[in-house]
C-alpha cells in the first residue's frame, strides 16, 4: 500500500513538472515571437557599458548592425561629443527618460527615439533597458512642414 502511494505521488509530481515545463516553453516561444516581430527595438546595457542583449529588430528598424558597447552607439550620434553624450545618456537613464538622437548609419542618417529605464538595482535585469523607435519619417515630415510654414505665403 505504501509503495503504491509513493508511486502515485511520484507520477503526480512528474506530471506536474512536465506541465510546468510545457507552459514555460509556450511562454518563452510567445515572448520570442513578439520580440522578433516588433517594430520597436530594445537592448540591455550592463553596468560596464556592454550591450548584453539586442532585439533582432534593431537591424531592420533602425540602425543596421547592432552596437556591442555603449561607446559604439555613442560614436554613431551626430554632432555630440562622446563624453557629453555618455553623461546625458546615464542622467536620462537614472530619471527613466526619453532622448531623441540623430545617428549615422550605413543607410544614411536616422532619427531615433530612445527610452531609457535604469534597472540596475533589479536583480532580474541588472542593467539599463533601452527601448528605441525609428522616428526618421516623423522628423522629416516635421522639418518639411516647418519649412513650408515659413517659406510659403498664406
Amino acid at each position: 500500500m505504501a509503495g503504491a502511494l509513493v508511486t502515485t505521488a511520484y507520477h503526480h509530481v512528474r506530471s506536474r513538472r512536465e506541465a510546468e515545463r510545457v507552459i514555460e516553453e509556450r511562454i518563452r516561444a510567445r515572448f520570442q515571437a513578439i520580440i522578433e516581430e516588433a517594430q520597436d527595438f530594445f537592448f540591455l546595457l550592463d553596468t560596464n557599458g556592454i550591450i548584453t542583449y539586442t532585439s533582432p529588430s534593431v537591424e531592420t528598424a533602425a540602425i543596421g548592425t547592432p552596437p556591442k558597447h555603449l561607446d559604439d552607439l555613442l560614436d554613431m550620434l551626430e554632432g555630440t561629443p562622446r563624453d557629453i553624450a555618455r553623461t546625458v545618456f546615464y542622467d536620462t537613464a537614472k530619471a527613466t527618460g526619453t532622448l531623441k538622437v540623430s545617428v549615422a548609419t550605413a543607410i544614411g542618417r536616422r532619427w531615433i527615439q530612445l527610452h531609457l529605464n535604469d534597472q540596475t538595482s533589479n536583480p532580474a535585469v541588472g542593467g539599463i533597458i533601452v527601448t528605441g523607435r525609428n522616428i526618421t519619417d516623423q522628423e522629416n515630415l516635421s522639418t518639411e512642414l516647418a519649412r513650408q510654414a515659413t517659406a510659403d505665403e498664406l
